[in-house]
């Protein structure tokens, strides 16, 4: 009982549930809810199904996501070679105090 409380829902299908809409001929009927389809279609009826994406992106815009990435990739990497200077000046300065404190 207690694998299927924790046990993993299965999303490789997705489910679409519907009511029936019904013409309301006499209002003294009392509509049937329980009346439920279940599809297996992702898409609703009487829709065609969206296009696979299209790479819609031109030359110059490709050009201009390199150069950009480019660019940050340089900045990164300055950053980086900062911060390793600054962390390897801080541990010079530490351990020549740490000898200052040690030698008195």
């Amino acid at each position: 009982m207690t694998e299927d409380i924790y046990a993993k829902p299965d999303f490789t299908k997705k489910i679409r549930f519907q009511t029936e809409v019904k013409e309301d001929s006499n209002p003294d009927v009392h509509h049937d809810i329980d009346d439920v389809r279940i599809y297996d279609n992702y898409c609703a009826e009487e829709i065609t199904p969206p296009e696979r994406s299209q790479d819609t992106t031109t030359k110059e815009q490709q050009q201009s996501l390199n150069h950009n990435l480019t660019l940050k990739a340089t900045r990164l990497e300055d950053e980086k070679d900062h911060l390793e200077a600054a962390n390897y000046n801080l541990t010079k300065e530490r351990d020549e105090l740490q000898k200052l404190v040690d030698g008195e």
